[in-house]
């Protein structure tokens, strides 16, 4: 026990020194985090756990001191592989799956030492974590694109609906186009960027390539699904059961201001042009281009990327976009013939010839 005892106090300060790196700092070179984190922790365990193993009998003192170390360990490996989450700058995947790979060769030696503490599964259950992680990571930067295009989008028809020398129709028209790009540009990255996590170390997601492809798809749904009712939010009209349904989570960069109301008639335009877009031209591209980066012929996976439901819901977005513009026109109009008409003095006005 005494010679456990001392031998674990570096090993804690080893660890409590990863754990304050990765809660005041993001982690920008994964692999260089994991092999500095075997330097001092785990070459330090492999050695005690030989040393102890050629000196003692008795084996739980080192299992449970193993369990301890190596769950903190894992814990904070997890944490700073999960940098870049929620932001544009997430970790490469190259970086990613060489950290992971690396800590992968640096167990397997302590795991021959430390067997009961069945290290291969912690491993395989940190790679699954992070790559499932990091699929996330990929679709939350997309979020974050089409978030910033619509408040840019909304900032510059707020700002002026007509360039100097430009017909209204033209600037909405840029607007949409903007939009647009940002759309499929931003899908095939995300796609592009999963990828890479396969081609990457395949040997480290084989087992569970399946599953991995659903996640990928799952997202491009819900990604989709979130840009729809942030674009039905504009119209100022309640949400059907449907539409709450598939509703962002709160967050998501996509989700919908707390406030209600239309959003101006020429950006209700843009909105609708967007949804119908993605009805005839922007789900058909965005289903060939997740067929061409993860070909498959299961059925529960393309369930999760049904593109005739994705068409239906951009059609009713863009209809009730649609009826919202009418509206709000509709009113401005009323309102204008209104004020028209309460402006004049009708009993000083001369009768008509």
């Amino acid at each position: 026990g005494a010679y456990l005892a001392s031998r674990a106090v570096a090993m804690e300060s080893a660890l409590g020194d990863a754990e304050q790196t990765v809660s005041t700092s993001a982690v920008t070179d994964p692999r260089a985090f994991v092999v500095s984190l075997s330097a001092t922790f785990l070459e330090d365990f492999r050695e005690t756990a030989g040393e102890y193993a050629e000196l003692f009998k008795d084996r739980e003192p080192l299992v449970s001191l193993g369990r301890a170390l190596l769950q903190r360990y894992f814990a904070v490996v997890k944490r700073g592989l999960a940098g870049g989450a929620g932001t544009l700058d997430v970790t490469p995947a190259k970086g990613l799956m060489a950290a992971l790979a690396q800590m992968a060769a640096d167990l397997s030696g302590i795991n021959r030492l430390v067997p009961e503490i069945r290290l291969g599964d912690r491993a395989s259950e940190v790679v699954e974590t992070a790559t499932r992680g990091r699929v996330g990571a990929a679709f939350m930067a997309l979020e974050l694109k089409l978030a910033d295009a619509i408040k840019k989008a909304g900032a510059d028809v707020e700002a002026r609906v007509t360039n100097e020398g430009d017909e209204p129709g033209a600037f909405l028209l840029r607007c949409f186009v903007e939009l647009s790009d940002v759309l499929l540009a931003g899908v095939k990255e995300a796609l592009a960027d999963t990828r890479s996590l396969l081609e990457e170390r395949p040997v480290m997601v084989a087992s569970w390539r399946e599953e991995f492809e659903s996640l990928v798809r799952g997202h491009a749904t819900s990604t989709l699904d979130a840009l729809l009712a942030r674009l039905t939010h504009a119209s100022g009209t309640g949400q059907s059961a449907a539409a709450a349904a598939s509703s962002p989570s709160p967050a998501s960069p996509l989700a919908p201001p707390s406030t209600r109301g239309a959003a101006p008639a020429p950006l209700l335009l843009v909105f609708a042009r967007l949804a119908s877009f993605m009805e005839t031209d922007g789900v058909p591209h965005i289903a060939r281009e997740l067929q061409s980066f993860f070909p498959t012929s299961s059925e529960v996976n393309q369930s999760l990327f049904v593109e005739e439901a994705a068409r239906v819901r951009s059609a009713a977005a863009a209809d009730a976009l649609v009826r919202a513009y009418v509206d709000l026109s509709a009113r401005r109009l009323s309102l204008m013939i209104r004020q028209s008409i309460a402006m004049c003095e009708w009993n000083g006005m001369n009768e008509p010839r």
